[in-house]
């Protein structure tokens, strides 16, 4: 079919960032500056190209993906939307626009739903495709991973919306999810207690977006979600998820709330949008364990600890079916993960790395990947070591004062986001809007936004799904 085309950049000032499971937000000034800042982003110089598929409007930079590339990448994004059509349900809009060179940085994809009521609005889903050899993630994928927060609607946003996601993927860095995942990932210290990351929140931070802390948030809370639909089937799923959503909060430690860092936005250093900030997590409650133990009861009939004990055997159920297989996994979640808390990181610094010492960083990583996809893993590891003891080196407070200029990982902080009778309550809202990019990660709200962005040039994890609900859908 043919799409037809919208605005080529989204009004982010008249359609308004929206939070899953919410009702449409009363934006607070700094909102607004926000999306000032993340409209003026959209528009990045380049060349602009657009092609269209059955369910995209794909927008890219024609110097920096060629017209080949935007082709596969539209082939694989239809390939997305037909599997998370055949996982999660009714389409959540005739199409939706793919962004392949956003700028920003933190993550590597996003989503945006359109507003529910805005005629001719549609939802938005942003790749770093030039990036994807770097970050060492194949293009099917973040995909499949962004259209399926889209598809997800408002439990996209519930604390199990990444899990979700990566449930739909069905794979990470090819390696299909399987309950084997499970104890191989326990056993490389890549999990987080059961008890704590689902129900009380009592687990160790390391006060940083580590690749435990990531493996937890996306690929134990996957496989849970897996074992949770195949064994309740998915409408008792969404059931559960709508009465967990308030009482688990956001799949966080409570000693992340407690130290939480302060809201910041990366801007360039004169940009007037930049505001003093107050530390952002003080709204965030921790869970409740009462009542989530209550949502297990009331909606599985079954006690939270026992479907767990439950969860537990059932990951253990299956062998690994290669030594190679699970050490690939291990192997990407390490990588990934150590490339997400470098990002995270560097958008903090002032001054910031500078280009250089970035590249150098950056192509340690490149080689890490290249070395995994060809099978030579303990290259890759060498390599991996390789990247970080650069980023050991570039920490060094003199390493920084030498290399950094004023570059687009400059950060500068912005006030914390009360939204009218909703509250924004994650730790980072970091938006690196800056020359080269911009990463922004806002959540959670009454639900939560699991790490979510809302807009074009936003960070990731948690990425928001359509169409906009004020409650709890079925899956």
């Amino acid at each position: 079919m043919t799409i037809a085309a919208p605005p080529a950049i989204i009004d982010v000032a008249r359609e308004g960032p929206f939070i899953v499971g919410v009702h449409p937000l009363r934006p607070h000034l700094a909102v607004w500056r926000l999306a000032l800042a993340l409209l003026a982003l959209a528009a990045s110089p380049g060349r602009a190209a657009r092609l269209e598929s059955p369910h995209f409007l794909i927008e890219y930079d024609a110097r920096r993906v060629s017209s080949a590339e935007a082709g596969e990448a539209s082939v694989l994004a239809e390939r997305a939307w037909q599997l998370c059509r055949e996982r999660l349900g009714d389409d959540p809009a005739p199409c939706a626009r793919l962004l392949l060179t956003p700028d920003f940085r933190g993550a590597t994809g996003f989503a945006f739903p359109a507003r529910s009521n805005e005629r001719g609005a549609l939802p938005v889903v942003g790749v770093r495709w030039t990036d994807l050899e770097y970050v060492g993630l194949s293009g099917d994928y973040v995909l499949t991973h962004e259209v399926a927060h889209l598809f997800s609607g408002a439990l996209a946003g519930s604390p199990l919306g990444e899990g979700i996601a990566d449930w739909a993927a069905g794979s990470f860095a090819g390696v299909p999810l399987r309950p084997w995942w499970g104890p191989v990932l326990r056993a490389n210290g890549l999990w987080v207690d059961p008890e704590g990351l689902f129900i009380t929140g009592d687990y160790p931070f390391s006060g940083e977006l580590d690749a435990r802390t990531r493996t937890a948030r996306y690929s134990e809370a996957a496989l849970l979600v897996q074992y949770l639909i195949d064994t309740c089937g998915r409408e008792r799923f969404a059931q559960f998820v709508a009465r967990y959503a308030p009482a688990r909060k956001k799949l966080v430690s409570n000693a992340e709330l407690r130290g939480a860092a302060p809201v910041t936005v990366a801007l360039q250093e004169d940009d007037p949008l930049a505001q003093p900030t107050r530390p952002a997590m003080k709204h965030v409650s921790p869970p409740d364990p009462a009542q989530v133990r209550q949502a297990f009861r009331e909606t599985l009939g079954v006690e939270a600890e026992v479907l767990l004990a439950r969860w537990d055997t059932w990951l253990r159920r299956e062998p690994v079916p290669d030594p190679r297989l699970a050490e690939r996994l291990v192997l990407v979640q390490q990588t990934y993960g150590a490339i997400r808390n470098y990002e995270m990181w560097a958008l903090r610094q002032r001054p910031a790395p500078g280009a250089e010492a970035d590249n150098e960083v950056r192509s340690a990583f490149v080689v890490a990947n290249r070395a995994r996809d060809r099978g030579d893993f303990t290259e890759a590891r060498r390599w991996l070591g390789e990247a970080l003891s650069r980023i050991d080196h570039l920490k060094r407070p003199q390493r920084i004062a030498i290399s950094g200029h004023r570059s687009s990982w400059f950060a500068h902080p912005l006030d914390s986001l009360p939204l009218g009778a909703l509250t924004v309550r994650e730790a980072n809202v970091t938006l690196a809007a800056g020359r080269q990019g911009c990463a922004t990660d806002i959540g959670p709200g009454a639900l939560g936004v699991e790490q979510g962005f809302p807009t074009p040039g936003a960070r990731f994890p948690g990425y928001l799904g359509a169409p906009l609900r004020s409650s709890l859908p079925a899956l």
